[in-house]
């Protein structure tokens, strides 16, 4: 490839990395995370915590420091509603402070009900 080539070609972003605050399946440290996508040359990465925004203000830290952007979401269990079976899953992003906002929200939504109900229903 020629140099133009190369510039023309957007850089890649991870969108869905599980941090250590994933209980279940998420094993990267945040501090090494931040670090990692610097030393790859990746402008910004995306914090996907299983239901929670634990990490955020460590995330938010740490990737200032590395001079990461940093990009919040959350991946969410979804149910039909009706059964407590999942329906599968679902990843959300956060486009700005506004979007953090509603998904803090529809996470405390989410966690004051029941606990046979903690999923996102549609």
């Amino acid at each position: 490839m020629t140099e133009t080539a190369l510039n023309l070609v957007p850089p890649f972003v991870h969108l869905n990395v599980h941090t250590e605050y994933s209980l279940v399946d998420g094993i990267c440290r945040v501090r090494d995370l931040a670090r990692a996508v610097r030393e790859a040359g990746m402008p910004a990465v995306a914090m996907t915590d299983v239901s929670n925004l634990y990490a955020t203000v460590k995330f938010y830290r740490a990737c200032v420091e590395a001079g990461v952007k940093p990009l919040f979401g959350v991946q969410l269990d979804v149910t039909d509603g009706k059964q407590a079976n999942s329906a599968g899953q679902i990843t959300l992003l956060c486009r700005n402070n506004k979007g953090l906002r509603a998904l803090s929200h529809l996470l405390t939504e989410i966690y004051t009900q029941p606990r046979s109900t903690q999923a996102l229903s549609v």
